[in-house]
């Protein structure tokens, strides 16, 4: 997919995906035994890799089909598990790298709080990803 333009400026770096990696890391660090994180909104093969080791993950027939598609080092991928010793294919999000990531923890989490930590932009995507969740219901 080309470059992003949602904050008016153009970078090949996708916003939601990078916010669902601050969220994976806070989450995984503070919460990892009550919550869990979901991703939606995988437009492509690439982000769905970016977002390997998530929780759970809503993807696309076509991005399934082309994950199936996709070689690895021991021949055998079913687009939602990675062969045993698959290298080359390690999750891009991991529980243990997040609980040592340094992150700071909120003392409260209210409407208020977590509306600032997400900032504008953040809080912009969220509102449009779940626009669209409704929508394709």
């Amino acid at each position: 997919h080309g470059p992003r333009q949602d904050a008016g400026f153009i970078t090949s770096e996708d916003p939601g995906i990078v916010l669902l990696q601050h969220i994976f890391t806070y989450v995984k660090k503070y919460h990892h035994d009550t919550t869990k994180v979901m991703a939606s909104g995988i437009r492509t093969k690439d982000d769905a890799l970016q977002l390997a080791g998530c929780d759970y993950m809503i993807v696309p027939t076509k991005v399934m089909d082309e994950l199936s598609a996709t070689p690895t080092t021991e021949g055998y991928n079913d687009g939602l598990h990675m062969a045993a010793g698959d290298d080359a294919s390690q999750a891009a999000l991991n529980a243990s790298e997040a609980a040592a990531a340094e992150c700071v923890k909120l003392d409260t989490v209210d409407a208020t709080a977590f509306t600032a930590g997400l900032g504008f932009a953040a809080e912009q995507l969220l509102q449009d990803g779940l626009k669209q969740a409704v929508a394709d219901v």
